[in-house]
């Protein structure tokens, strides 16, 4: 018998692992939409308190067309061609803006997950960075590129934080050694290590920081997806509200003090956030607002640092999320069901980041709130 309890509470630390919940589409598909499955882990407890990850399926809406008619983006190209052979999860962008390290989950293995590489340019296809029976996911660069910082559970039944170098080559390092489920590392340029850890039996996640030799181990709020600024001085995080159900985000200073909060819960779900270089710039993915089909789902938007001008950067029909600058500053990584296929998007912002962004801003009054 599983206990649907535990499975509940740990889908603060892993919804966006793999994807976040399809709850934010809230339309039936029609004759342009397709639900389009993803895989996503969770955990589950027997009564006799022994826990395991289990991957499933969850059906996701998507919209057939991949054209992207935005007039705050540019330059939409797809980077990878899974084809649906793989399903891909949280992505990151090397500090050189050559490549890209995404989880991947294969189906023909038995439902288990590696990290992968591919290029930036969208050629070359992709090459394999971990291997075995595990479930690797949630990586991250350190800010040099050198080491990915990951989620595994190839010693134990829950994961813990890792790291391996970047090309793959030597041996893989464990970080963390608690009984919690530790994921989402994100890693400032000082080399701390912030991840989120759910223990065994709490109602919510927790964010945690760690030096990466291991020490130092700091509790510093209750939250999910923890994402470090460049320069490790400011860290977002998301929250769920209490009264609507919402998730919204946050941000703090690196020591966990002065939490401002960056979204309001009417605005709808807010998640996956992540900063751009210079730390001016913040990109999330919000179920807030409606396609042209009066469609409504996860879409990828823009916000100043200190949560204000808000600018909906796309507005195709499908799922869109897990976004994430490179390392110029003008581009923004995301995740797409888009033309009914989970794969890696790139597209460019520059117009929006750019120092004429007021201007700009002021052409587009229907997608900036």
């Amino acid at each position: 018998m599983i206990c649907n309890k535990y499975i509940v509470t740990l889908a603060a630390c892993l919804s966006v692992s793999g994807v976040m919940s399809a709850c934010g589409s809230k339309q039936k598909a029609g004759p342009q939409y397709k639900n389009v499955s993803r895989t996503k882990l969770k955990i589950v407890e027997d009564d006799e308190g022994n826990k395991s990850l289990v991957a499933v399926d969850e059906m996701t809406l998507a919209y057939e067309e991949v054209i992207e008619r935005s007039p705050n983006v540019s330059s939409v190209t797809q980077i990878t061609r899974l084809q649906g052979a793989k399903s891909p999860g949280r992505i990151d962008v090397s500090s050189d803006g050559k490549s890209i390290v995404f989880q991947a989950f294969e189906k023909d293995r038995g439902v288990k997950s590696n990290l992968w590489r591919a290029s930036t340019s969208g050629t070359g296809g992709i090459s394999q960075i971990t291997a075995g029976n595990y479930y690797d996911m949630s990586p991250r660069y350190s800010t040099d590129g050198n080491r990915i910082y990951f989620s595994s559970n190839r010693n134990s039944l829950l994961p813990r934080i890792w790291s391996v170098r970047s090309s793959g080559a030597g041996g893989i390092s464990m970080l963390t050694q608690s009984s919690s489920f530790d994921s989402n590392p994100s890693v400032s340029e000082d080399g701390i290590v912030y991840f989120c850890s759910l223990p065994p039996h709490a109602s919510a996640g927790q964010i945690w920081s760690i030096k990466s030799d291991g020490g130092h181990l700091t509790q510093l709020t209750e939250g999910v997806d923890p994402a470090i600024s460049k320069d490790g001085s400011q860290l977002l995080y998301s929250s769920k509200d209490r009264d609507s159900g919402n998730w919204t985000l946050w941000s703090m200073t690196s020591d966990g003090l002065s939490p401002m909060q960056m979204t309001s819960p009417t605005e709808g779900n807010s998640r996956a956030a992540s900063w751009s270089p210079n730390g001016e710039w913040i990109v999330y993915s919000s179920d807030r607002a409606k396609d042209n089909n009066g469609t409504q789902n996860y879409d990828i938007w823009i916000m100043d640092s200190d949560g204000s001008n808000k600018i909906q950067l796309t507005t195709n029909g499908s799922f869109d999320t897990l976004p994430v600058f490179g390392p110029n500053g003008k581009s923004v990584y995301f995740l797409s069901n888009r033309g009914f296929n989970w794969e890696v998007w790139k597209m460019n912002v520059e117009s929006v980041v750019s120092d004429n962004v007021t201007q700009a801003s002021a052409k587009k009054p229907s997608l900036v709130y």
